[in-house]
């Protein structure tokens, strides 16, 4: 069953009732999130923050990510689903090199070599890098993070890499079809969308509820025909 997760950025699930619509919350250092006793219980996904960082013209750094994701991971150690490790948007290089830096800092650090983490596939990765960024001793990749520029990048990722026996999440997903066919591939755990953040008044967000809705149906569906 596919999985939905929405940037923790305010209330406005649990004050419009669409709370049970969502299935974990995607935090990062600069949004720590909107998350109260109703959501104690869910799984979070603790971002980079490197989105943030491309919007703004910024870099993250790799030593100053990793400590700030340290201190998200001491505040929601018992929920965290996997924490990504920094990368660099559309830049498969830097990606890489984040990557090989951020090993070697978790390595030596207990509290965050003790966190599932995913690794980020940026547009003009190469599958074999990946293979051996995953086959690394000691470090617990757990999840693939397909980021990247624009869906047919991101289905294409997804085909290539649903073979290699990890899970995959799907970054900033929302048009309905997007969500159908990240249902099918099962090697697709989860997904997430900013579009709650957007606020629940706007087009968007309606129609996204009605596509979860939808979707929720579906596996219901199923899942009374798996029990006959």
């Amino acid at each position: 069953m596919l999985e939905i997760f929405t940037t923790a950025i305010n209330g406005l699930p649990h004050r419009f009732g669409f709370v049970e619509l969502i299935d974990g919350w995607v935090v990062t250092p600069k949004n720590k999130g909107w998350l109260n006793d109703e959501c104690k219980d869910d799984p979070i996904i603790i971002d980079n923050g490197a989105y943030s960082a491309y919007v703004n013209n910024e870099e993250i750094n790799p030593v100053d990510s990793l400590q700030e994701i340290e201190q998200l991971i001491l505040k929601y150690n018992n929920q965290i689903r996997f924490a990504v490790i920094p990368d660099k948007v559309g830049d498969n290089s830097k990606t890489l090199q984040y990557g090989v830096e951020s090993a070697s800092i978790i390595n030596n650090n207990n509290l965050l070599k003790g966190v599932p983490w995913a690794f980020v596939i940026q547009n003009g990765y190469n599958k074999k890098d990946i293979i051996k960024i995953i086959s690394q001793p000691g470090f617990m990749i757990s999840y693939l993070f397909i980021g990247g520029n624009g869906w047919d990048f991101k289905r294409a990722a997804i085909d290539d890499l649903k073979d290699l026996g990890i899970k995959l999440h799907v970054g900033a997903i929302s048009k309905f079809e997007q969500l159908i066919y990240c249902h099918s591939i099962e090697a697709v755990e989860s997904v997430d969308n900013s579009t709650f953040s957007n606020g629940l008044n706007s087009n968007n967000a309606l129609k996204y509820i009605e596509r979860i809705l939808t979707l929720k149906a579906l596996d219901s569906g199923v899942q009374r025909r798996l029990n006959e």
